[in-house]
């Protein structure tokens, strides 16, 4: 019998496999104990719960067959909106985005009718989210905006009165320096000598990875799913072209990273392996760390085991640092660790790196944007030269 590809992880929970899935209109995540017949614990057994995860998945897809509910709550529409999100949003995590946006409105407003739900709720439930602090201005703001286009994606099902979205848009956004809300961090370059004392304590494949970045500028998904059949080997340069990218949905643009000779030596002994095959493995680190466990690993990093894995990585070294400073009279807030930083900021680094040598278009190139004016965020100002003209001008 062919094999069912179900969507979810299967993982290990106090030594007994679980499965965690979301599914199409769905805002949270379903935990599931992977139980056989029978039985009042989930299997140790990973085949087994392979089999039973299978079927648990088949159940599962034919609930969601059923007919959507009539939309007349806001627990309605969201169910809908979500479901055409999953389908009009592909290879892309707007979805999950907007179940993050959808999901306060739900629990605040769920079970009012459509109509009912004006600007007077909508500045509500922002303040709310204002109030908790957990997002900063400019996520509230994106937040409210989902909203708000949901809203539009209604009224063009004749879900609801186009009235209902014209007074949502009334809602000015919040604007710097005018409201409560926290401001975020902005996001700077890494100092790559921080960078160089977090190295040796990654394994070899994290701390490769980080090399590569640092010299391409590539986001962290392109990285994570590189394979050697994307890589074109066949000139000086080489090019890789992500299967997995930012905005594919864009007409005629087509991401391609170029490979010089710094990164095809990092890159080379990943590439000796089968075509269609990740080249940077979860499992593949943690033996090199000794850190293997009897667990099934994930084909390739994703993003957010990366920045684990680097989080890991300066924890150890600050740990390092705090026990050659034991026994030595000094404030622990003097003590030299290293900040923490993430690999997204690697690409700030590379941008900035290259803005100074070659120019903003150039980093706008090297990091794959459409627009100088985005380049400008993540390549910071040269301000040695500012400092220059200073010098001349007196």
């Amino acid at each position: 019998m062919a094999k069912t590809e179900i969507t979810g992880t299967i993982y290990l929970n106090h030594g007994r496999y679980w499965y965690r899935i979301k599914l199409p209109g769905e805002t949270s995540f379903r935990q599931i104990p992977l139980k056989p017949t029978g039985s009042k614990y989930a299997t140790k057994d990973y085949q087994v719960a392979q089999s039973i995860a299978e079927d648990v998945y088949k159940q599962l897809c034919q609930k969601k067959d059923t007919p959507l509910p009539d939309c007349k709550t806001i627990a309605d529409l969201t169910i809908r909106y979500l479901t055409h999100a999953e389908g009009y949003y592909k290879d892309s995590r707007e979805p999950e985005n907007i179940s993050y946006a959808l999901k306060p409105l739900k629990e605040l407003y769920g079970g009012i009718p459509l109509d009912d739900f004006g600007v007077d709720k909508l500045d509500q439930l922002r303040e709310k989210m204002v109030e908790g602090k957990k997002q900063c201005r400019k996520v509230i703001n994106k937040r409210i905006s989902m909203i708000c286009r949901m809203f539009k994606w209604a009224v063009s099902k004749q879900l609801c009165s186009i009235y209902t979205y014209q007074t949502l848009l009334t809602l000015e956004s919040l604007k710097f320096g005018r409201s409560t809300a926290r401001e975020s961090k902005k996001v700077l370059p890494v100092p790559v000598e921080h960078i160089e004392a977090v190295l040796p304590f990654l394994s070899q494949t994290v701390a490769d990875m980080v090399r590569l970045q640092l010299l391409t500028g590539m986001r962290s998904t392109e990285l994570c799913t590189l394979r050697p059949c994307d890589v074109d080997r066949s000139k000086d340069i080489w090019i890789y072209k992500p299967t997995k990218f930012k905005n594919p949905h864009i007409e005629n643009y087509e991401r391609t990273v170029y490979l010089g000779k710094k990164a095809q030596a990092i890159l080379e002994p990943y590439l000796l392996r089968l075509p269609g095959s990740y080249c940077f493995t979860p499992e593949e680190a943690e033996r090199q760390a000794g850190r293997i466990r009897h667990k099934k690993y994930q084909p390739c990093y994703n993003r957010r085991s990366f920045y684990t894995a680097v989080n890991r990585g300066i924890k150890a070294c600050n740990k390092d640092i705090k026990k050659k400073y034991k026994g030595v009279e000094i404030d622990s807030d003097k003590i030299p660790l290293i900040p923490h930083f993430h690999p997204h900021q690697f690409r700030h680094t590379q941008g900035t790196n290259v803005r100074a040598k070659m120019g903003l278009e150039v980093a706008s190139a090297s990091l794959g944007h459409k627009s100088l004016k985005i380049s400008e965020v993540y390549a910071e100002r040269d301000t040695s030269k500012a400092v220059e003209a200073a010098k001349i001008m007196g």
